[in-house]
């Protein structure tokens, strides 16, 4: 059986069908997508040069953020957090310390809490990043998003830190679509003037986001209006 459009818009003697894009590429396969971990029901999940380690933070970082990092701990101050984890007397730099006491107490965390803690690490030490929920149309269609613009993305990509956050919010929004099966395609139908049956005459994949946000309906206007213009 033909899949049944979602929506259909009669345009200039031509009928559009929308339709979901079944076959609609993981975004993150084009390699130019900010590195992302995606928490969902079934767990954390890297896209890119990333993982679920925290980034290193820098002396200074740990003594201007000591409270937020304590908080990660699980500690009313600083030192009582560290050593929640680790034997300060098997190190000789506290720096030291306090970076393999993140990595024990981050990779102990229920995956939410883990995105959550490497969200305000990442902000510790001035990586840009953004972490934001993206919920899809169906019950249990969720997910909580990380996206960090690496010092490897940003040399590779060449964005300003003034334009970076805009990029990381589009990135996301593009790889939520596709997550939770945003995606759609259109095919221009053409009507028989001798029997009324529509036929399809043109079609147009990967438009991600809703139709009437991400430019499918205004290209097959544009499709049909090239063809009247013939």
């Amino acid at each position: 059986m033909a899949q049944q459009p979602i929506e259909t818009i009669d345009y200039n003697g031509f009928r559009i069908e929308i339709h979901p894009d079944l076959g609609a590429e993981n975004p993150h396969e084009w390699e130019t997508l900010t590195p992302m971990l995606v928490c969902t029901r079934r767990g954390i999940q890297a896209y890119g040069d990333i993982d679920t380690s925290p980034p290193t933070i820098s002396a200074d970082q740990i003594r201007e953020c000591a409270a937020d990092i304590a908080e990660i701990l699980g500690g009313r101050t600083l030192l009582e957090g560290v050593r929640n984890w680790v034997r300060l007397r098997d190190y000789n730099h506290a720096d030291s310390a306090v970076d393999d006491a993140l990595a024990d107490a981050v990779q102990s965390m229920i995956p939410s809490d883990r995105l959550d803690a490497l969200a305000t690490l990442y902000r510790i030490a001035g990586i840009p990043s953004v972490c934001v929920a993206r919920n899809g149309y169906t019950q249990g269609a969720w997910a909580t998003i990380l996206a960090v613009a690496t010092p490897q993305y940003l040399e590779h990509t060449g964005l300003s830190l003034g334009s970076v956050e805009r990029q990381l919010i589009a990135d996301v929004d593009l790889f939520a679509a596709w997550l939770h099966g945003d995606v759609y395609g259109y095919r221009v139908m053409q009507r028989c003037p001798c029997c009324g049956q529509y036929s399809p005459v043109y079609s147009e994949w990967g438009f991600y986001g809703a139709p009437d946000n991400s430019g499918l309906i205004d290209a097959a206007k544009e499709w049909i209006d090239s063809q009247l213009d013939k």
